[in-house]
């Protein structure tokens, strides 16, 4: 789990230009993200204490891929092992699994994202054929075809999404058209209509994709991995902002990009991650912060920007000298005060067995009754 893979390649297609620019008014706000020169080291430079919540041993999840918070629910999903999803209320108790594994009405065999229809207030699957709905306590409602192959889906409102498919996609993998990587998608009438985006023009190679589309409140935001730049939405699909990475250190060129042979060895090569970063998206957002990934010095490196004072930090392996709990922290999800991780508790207990830990620590309470089979222990780090 913390060793996580730099990159999964399917099929890489050319890379050119540099960072997309479809700026044609004064309208869209270009907000630079600072990235510091130095990684952060201790994690109380930025969190003030830390709470820990073991889920139900009934949920159907074994390690958390991504997840999202409506209301007073938490919607955790597990794509690769279990290829599940739990619903998990306020007092860590269950409410449902979707966990339908088959080929019939409202199965699947694998799923590639979930959005929350918050009107609705259905949970919506993205598979490979169709969309498939279900409603908070897990029952199955309708299901509808796709209109080509879509890698991830976001509710805008009503009837209507946001879709996004890979330009790396095999080209037998048609999506609705062979030009756009967005659309919106109207559920009752099927009318799908074409987002332009400068993205068009940029070729990205295959991998897998965490949180790169995700919603904000009434906004939208989207980038892809090795992008140095975060596009921001209205719920009208109105380009209104441009995040973009602001560093000394330059982003990997997309043109080293093009050689799918070489390009695993350009990535591990020491002279290049000393030279250059480059995203790995893991778009999280509240109110008063913004959440990515990426790889810095080679190692995977999570970024918080504070939208308030507009300063980032940087931080892989990190000292947790608040309670001798563990040294990485993998965000996956972002709630109004808490960056949120979930651990598998094997990785926890042994941390715990090494010794060390304050016996008055929430760490040390919470870990001591651990055992290696325990369920999943949500870990929440309150921010400064």
């Amino acid at each position: 789990m913390m060793n996580k893979p730099l990159i999964f390649f399917a099929t890489i297609i050319t890379i050119i230009g540099c960072r997309p620019i479809d700026d044609k008014n004064g309208l869209i706000t270009l907000t630079p993200i600072p990235i510091p020169e130095e990684k952060t080291i201790k994690l109380s430079n930025f969190i003030k204490d830390i709470e820990y919540s073991i889920l139900p041993a009934e949920a159907k999840v074994a390690r958390i891929d991504e997840a999202q918070k409506f209301e007073n629910f938490y919607f955790l999903a597990d794509y690769e092992i279990t290829r599940g999803i739990s619903i998990i209320d306020q007092d860590f108790e269950l409410v449902s699994n979707i966990h339908n594994y088959g080929e019939g009405p409202g199965e699947y065999l694998t799923f590639l994202d979930f959005t929350i229809n918050k009107n609705q207030k259905t949970i919506d699957l993205l598979t490979l054929n169709k969309l498939i709905r279900y409603d908070f306590n897990g029952n199955f409602l309708d299901e509808l075809k796709l209109p080509g192959i879509i890698s991830q889906i976001q509710h805008i409102e009503g009837d209507t999404y946001l879709l996004y498919k890979s330009k790396g996609l095999h080209e037998n993998f048609k999506g609705p058209d062979d030009i756009s990587i967005l659309w919106t998608w109207n559920l009752h009438s099927n009318e799908l209509k074409r987002v332009p985006s400068s993205l068009e023009r940029v070729n990205i190679p295959l991998f897998t994709e965490r949180n790169n589309l995700i919603s904000q409140g009434n906004k939208l935001q989207f980038s892809t991995n090795f992008l140095d730049t975060i596009y921001i939405y209205s719920n009208k699909i109105e380009l209104v902002e441009k995040r973009f990475f602001n560093s000394n250190r330059p982003n990997f060129p997309y043109s080293e990009l093009k050689n799918s042979s070489q390009l695993e060895e350009k990535l591990n090569d020491p002279e290049i991650q000393k030279t250059y970063y480059y995203q790995l998206t893991n778009l999280l957002e509240n109110e008063t912060h913004f959440v990515t990934a990426m790889i810095f010095d080679g190692k995977y490196t999570n970024l918080i920007y504070n939208k308030q004072n507009k300063k980032s930090i940087l931080f892989s392996e990190i000292k947790n000298d608040l309670d001798g709990g563990h040294n990485w922290v993998m965000p996956v999800l972002l709630d109004d005060e808490n960056l949120i991780s979930i651990m598998e508790a094997s990785y926890l207990v042994d941390h715990f067995e090494k010794g060390r830990i304050p016996e008055n620590s929430p760490f040390f309470q919470m870990a001591k009754n651990l055992t290696p089979n325990s369920p999943l222990v949500m870990i929440k780090y309150h921010l400064k």
